[in-house]
C-alpha cells in the first residue's frame, strides 16, 4: 500500500520490540503498535514531534529505560492531512528534540 496524504510513518529500533514487562513478557511489534494507536486515538491532531515525545514517555513509563540497548524513534507525517509545518521542518524539530535527549 502506498503512503498517502495524512499518513504517519514510525521508524524504530528493536529496543522497543524487545522491551520486557515486569513479568518478563516482550512488548513485541503488536504491543508497540497498540501504544502508538492509543496515542493516536487520544490525540488525533498532534504533531509528529509531540506524538514522538508522548510515545517515548508512555513506553518508558510502562517498560523503563534499558540503557544496554539503543532506542531510536523517528516519526514522519506525510501531506497536509495533519496540518502544521512541512515534513522538513518537522524532521528538523525532531532532530533538535533527539539532541536534547542525548545531552
Amino acid at each position: 500500500q502506498a503512503i498517502a496524504s495524512g499518513d504517519r510513518l514510525i521508524l524504530y529500533t528493536d529496543a522497543f520490540m524487545e522491551a520486557q514487562s515486569s513479568n518478563g513478557e516482550m512488548l513485541g511489534a503488536l504491543g508497540f503498535l497498540a501504544i502508538a494507536q492509543s496515542l493516536t486515538d487520544e490525540h488525533p491532531d498532534q504533531t509528529c514531534e509531540s506524538f514522538g515525545r508522548m510515545l517515548l514517555e508512555r513506553f518508558h513509563d510502562q517498560f523503563g529505560v534499558d540503557a544496554d540497548d539503543d532506542q531510536t524513534l523517528i516519526v514522519i507525517d506525510f501531506g497536509e492531512g495533519r496540518g502544521g509545518p512541512s515534513v522538513g521542518e518537522r524532521l528538523a524539530g525532531y532532530g533538535r528534540f533527539i539532541k536534547s535527549r542525548l545531552t
